[in-house]
């Protein structure tokens, strides 16, 4: 399998953590896989993967979530690195994410190998945010090319969420939807003691915690200002937040609010991330866009956490009212919604234990396997078509 992934590979965020996720199946299940992946990144070691880092770095040493300039100077050096790398080999398939899969269609045309198109979300909805791409004739640009792939890959892995939209793009897609595994493996309670008494945090304060991006589309504004309506009424509560690093605006909000009550402890690994998941008594996501479901929402549940989130489409995929406080997006609803917890344990304890028995149901990790098996035994059951790259802006 050549694997083409446009992100720093592996580095604790969405996209790849989705895909370290499929290659630890792959690997598993005896699949070989080469993964081509930007010149930054920590190393992994699974059976059968080799990472291929395309390109030298050219002294960049962060890709921030979206469009960007270094992301596209990547994205070149990835294509190229693709190119060759299929010269080279004997590949099955090819499996590609995001923006890759313009250059794994063409591969695919050019050595006749079937393709998978992992869509982690929908191009013209990202890209919305970006000034070059809010108008209408660029949105609709982007939707033609959005169809264009899914119409020529052979098989679609979506994330959970995105289903109606693929369908709405091509009804014949051949697809499946992902159901990410939980890490469901029980942290020893001193290790939440030791991540409590690193952050400075009482033993008696209660633990709100977030952990996630601090992009807009995440409600972090609407999170932030929530905290001071919790604790008018709870003082001795104290907010973690863990994730990338602030804009500046978001800095700003953060440096407005008390700090004996709001520890940010930026980017984790996934460990440490884990680690303050368990010293928890409520978490909460405050997502306000998106279609897919956020991976965080799976970690919450498998950990039996009792889980604040707003009642929004991409929440409600995993989430209702028997595993989960759903709340309006505004600030005082998840305030609100905090403080109930909070203040009723009991609840707190049942909501949490309901949502880790679901998980274990539904985001198990042989579950996933076989999504992973069917998967590849979709795409490999037939060919690609094979109609000539020259056709690409045609069909278009």
């Amino acid at each position: 399998m050549l694997v083409l992934a446009p992100q720093p590979f592996y580095e604790d965020r969405g996209t790849p953590i989705a895909l370290m996720h499929v290659l630890s199946a792959m690997s598993r299940m005896g699949v070989a896989a080469d993964v081509a992946t930007f010149p930054i990144g920590a190393d992994v070691q699974l059976p059968g993967v080799r990472i291929m880092r395309a390109g030298p770095s050219f002294g960049i040493v962060h890709v921030p979530i979206g469009l960007s300039l270094r992301k596209l100077l990547f994205d070149v050096s990835l294509a190229l690195k693709a190119w060759r790398q299929s010269h080279r080999e004997h590949y099955t398939a090819i499996y590609a994410s995001e923006e890759a899969i313009l250059a794994a269609i063409l591969l695919g045309r050019r050595f006749g190998l079937p393709v998978i198109y992992d869509m982690q979300s929908s191009m013209p909805e990202q890209l919305k945010v970006h000034p070059l791409f809010r108008s209408r004739a660029a949105q609709d640009w982007l939707r033609r090319w959005e169809r264009w792939f899914v119409r020529k890959a052979s098989v679609i892995a979506c994330s959970a969420g995105l289903e109606e939209h693929v369908r709405s793009l091509d009804p014949r897609a051949r697809l499946e939807s992902w159901r990410y595994p939980g890490d469901f493996a029980r942290l020893p309670d001193e290790l939440a003691g030791t991540m409590r008494a690193s952050l400075a945090i009482p033993d008696s304060a209660s633990v709100v915690f977030y952990g996630g991006t601090f992009e807009h589309y995440q409600g972090i504004e609407e999170l932030l200002d929530a905290i001071p309506r919790v604790l008018q009424h709870m003082p001795r509560t104290v907010f973690v937040l863990a994730g990338a690093s602030p804009d500046e605006a978001t800095a700003r909000a953060m440096a407005a609010l008390p700090m004996e009550s709001l520890r940010i402890v930026g980017k984790l690994p996934r460990e440490r991330a884990l680690q303050c998941l368990a010293m928890a008594d409520i978490v909460v996501s405050a997502r306000r866009a998106g279609r897919n479901l956020p991976l965080k929402i799976i970690d919450y549940m498998a950990a039996g956490k009792a889980i604040v989130a707003t009642d929004h489409p991409a929440h409600r995929i995993a989430l209702d009212e028997s595993r989960a406080v759903l709340v309006a997006g505004q600030s005082q609803s998840i305030a609100d919604g905090i403080l109930g917890l909070l203040l009723d344990r009991s609840r707190a304890a049942c909501l949490g234990a309901a949502a880790q028995r679901y998980a274990a149901d539904v985001y198990g990790r042989k579950e996933f396997e076989l999504q992973v098996a069917r998967l590849l035994q979709m795409a490999t059951a037939r060919s690609s078509p094979t109609l000539p790259a020259s056709s690409v802006a045609e069909d278009v």
